[in-house]
């Protein structure tokens, strides 16, 4: 069995961090995650269901938000 390590980053500008890095500041955790490849999914179309809390469930189910329902946690 194949062991995944699964990152979940929410609200981040990845063109900002590259930004930087070409800049030439120091950020080596994010250097390492572009030189592994980075891999950015896709969920919901409708603007509400963009939350993290509705796309957490989706990509750990591999259920849409119509099959899931989870909209808030708790």
């Amino acid at each position: 069995m194949k062991n995944i390590v699964l990152l979940e980053l929410n609200e981040i500008n990845f063109d900002a961090v590259s930004f930087y890095i070409e800049r030439g500041e120091y950020l080596p955790g994010f250097e390492k995650l572009f030189e592994k490849g980075i891999t950015n999914t896709e969920s919901e179309p409708e603007y509400e269901n963009l939350e993290p809390w509705v796309q957490w469930p989706s990509v750990h189910t591999g259920k849409t938000y119509d099959e899931h329902k989870v909209f808030r946690l708790g």
